[in-house]
C-alpha cells in the first residue's frame, strides 16, 4: 500500500475527506492592503497560530489567541531598529534557502531572471507560463506561493505557505522556512535531511501540520538555517498524519467555537510577556479620567495579589540571605587559596573535580551624572521617556485621607 492509499484509508477510518480543493482567499498577500489583510485573519486561524492554539507555543496562549481574535487586539511588533532588522534578514534570507534546498534536491528554480540566478527574485506559481512548465517536463521546481488558501470543509483555517515543490509527477507538497536558531533543533547544525522528531520546538511541526491539511498534500519540508552558513542549513520533512490532522482540525474548531461565541477566556497564569499581551488587549483604547470604585467582589483578587507580593518579598528576603551566605563561605575559600589564581580538588562525585579560578571582575558602565553635568545639552537631546503600547496595572493601598472639618 502506497502512502497516499494509507492516507485514504486512514482519512475514512476517521470520517474525514481526501476529496477536495483548498479555496483561494487572497491571490497575493504581499499585494493587498491592510484593512484586506486585517479582515482575513479575523475569520479564522492561520497556520502561525496552529500551535497556540495547540498549546504548544512557547510565545503564547490558546487563551491569548481567543482573546486577540475575540478583540482585534495585540502588542504590535517592536519597530526598533534591531528588531526590524532581525525581521528583514530573515525574510531575505527565505529566498536565499529557497535556492538552496533546490539546489540540494536537484530541481529547477523558477526563476524571473534565469541569466542572474544569484540575484534573481523567485517567480510565484501562478506567474509559471505553459512553455516554462513545458521545458520542465520531467524536472522537479521550486517556486512562490504569495496567495493565501482556506480550508473548504473547515473555514475557520487557512495558510499562506511559504513557497510549493512540484516533483517530476507534479503532485505537489509545501516548504515552510524557518531562519535564526539552532536551539529549535534537538541535533547540532548539519546539513541533511531529518524527520520530525528532530524538531525541539513542536510549534514548527503544527504549522507542517494545518499546510498539509488546507492544501490537501501529503508532505511539508521545514527548511532551516541558521548563520547565514550552507552548513548549518536542514531540512525536516513531515509526511501527512490523519489521526493527528484530526486532532489538530478538532482543537482549533474548539478554539473558533470560544472566539465566535465572543468567550474571554480566564487566565491562572501568565507569563510577563503574556501579561503585557493581555493587558493590551483588555485596555479600552480611550481610557476614562473619571473616578471609579472597584466592585467588592473583586476583593479576594486583590487580597490575593497583596499575599503573593508578600510571599515574593520573604522569598526574595530568602535568596538574598543565601547570597549572603555564599558571599561569607567564599571568604574563607579565598584566604585557603592561599594567593594562588587557580586550583583544584577531588569532587564529592567520582570522576569529576572542582575547579577554583580567583580573578578580577570587570564591569564597562556608562556615567549619565556626569555627561549631565559636563554637557547638559547634549543630555538633554538624549534623556526621552519611551511610551510603549503595553499596558500594566499598579496596585496599591494607602491610607484614607479624610476630609478637614471646617
Amino acid at each position: 500500500m502506497t502512502r497516499k492509499e494509507k492516507l485514504a484509508v486512514d482519512a475514512k477510518a476517521l470520517g474525514m475527506s481526501l476529496d477536495y480543493e483548498p479555496v483561494k482567499l487572497i491571490d497575493n498577500i504581499f499585494d493587498c492592503g491592510e484593512e484586506e489583510w486585517i479582515k482575513s485573519m479575523a475569520k479564522g486561524i492561520g497556520s502561525s497560530a496552529t500551535a497556540v492554539a495547540m498549546g504548544r507555543s512557547k510565545y503564547k496562549t490558546p487563551a491569548e489567541l481567543v482573546l486577540e481574535k475575540v478583540t482585534g487586539k495585540g502588542l504590535p511588533i517592536s519597530d526598533d531598529p534591531t528588531t526590524q532588522y532581525r525581521l528583514s534578514s530573515g525574510h531575505h534570507q527565505e529566498t536565499a534557502l529557497l535556492k538552496w534546498y533546490a539546489n540540494v534536491i536537484g530541481y529547477e528554480v523558477a526563476l524571473v531572471d534565469p541569466d542572474n540566478p544569484s540575484t534573481s527574485e523567485v517567480k510565484d506559481v501562478s506567474e509559471i507560463t505553459d512553455e516554462e512548465w513545458a521545458m520542465w517536463e520531467g524536472k522537479g521546481v521550486v517556486c512562490v506561493d504569495h496567495a493565501r488558501y482556506g480550508h473548504p470543509l473547515y473555514p475557520f483555517l487557512f495558510t499562506d505557505p511559504d513557497a510549493v515543490c512540484y516533483p517530476p509527477s507534479r503532485e505537489r507538497y509545501a516548504l515552510e522556512f524557518k531562519t535564526g536558531d539552532s536551539r529549535e533543533f534537538k541535533f547540532k547544525w548539519k546539513t541533511g535531511i531529518y524527520p520530525d522528531g528532530m524538531v525541539g520546538n513542536p510549534g514548527y511541526i503544527e504549522q507542517a501540520r494545518e499546510h498539509m491539511a488546507v492544501l490537501n498534500v501529503n508532505r511539508c519540508d521545514v527548511v532551516a538555517g541558521c548563520d547565514f552558513n550552507a552548513d548549518n542549513n536542514v531540512v525536516v520533512t513531515v509526511y501527512r498524519d490523519m489521526a493527528k490532522e484530526k486532532d489538530l482540525i478538532d482543537t482549533c474548531a474548539k478554539t473558533w467555537k470560544n472566539v465566535e461565541a465572543g468567550i474571554i477566556p480566564e487566565f491562572t497564569t501568565l507569563s510577563d510577556t503574556s501579561y503585557a499581551n493581555v493587558a493590551t488587549m483588555l485596555t479600552p483604547e480611550n481610557l476614562s479620567e473619571e473616578d471609579f470604585v472597584v466592585s467588592e467582589e473583586y476583593r479576594d483578587t486583590i487580597e490575593e495579589i497583596f499575599s503573593l507580593k508578600d510571599q515574593k518579598k520573604e522569598l526574595m528576603d530568602k535568596c538574598n540571605s543565601i547570597e549572603e551566605r555564599i558571599n561569607a563561605l567564599n571568604v574563607s575559600l579565598i584566604a585557603a587559596l592561599e594567593g594562588h589564581a587557580h586550583a583544584t580538588m577531588p569532587s564529592m562525585i567520582e570522576g569529576k573535580t572542582i575547579y577554583f579560578e580567583l580573578g578580577s571582575v570587570s564591569r564597562k558602565t556608562f556615567n549619565k551624572d556626569k555627561l549631565k553635568l559636563e554637557d547638559p545639552e547634549t543630555f538633554a537631546r538624549y534623556d526621552e521617556v519611551k511610551v510603549t503600547a503595553e499596558k500594566r496595572l499598579t496596585i496599591k493601598e494607602k491610607k484614607t485621607v479624610k476630609p478637614k472639618k471646617k
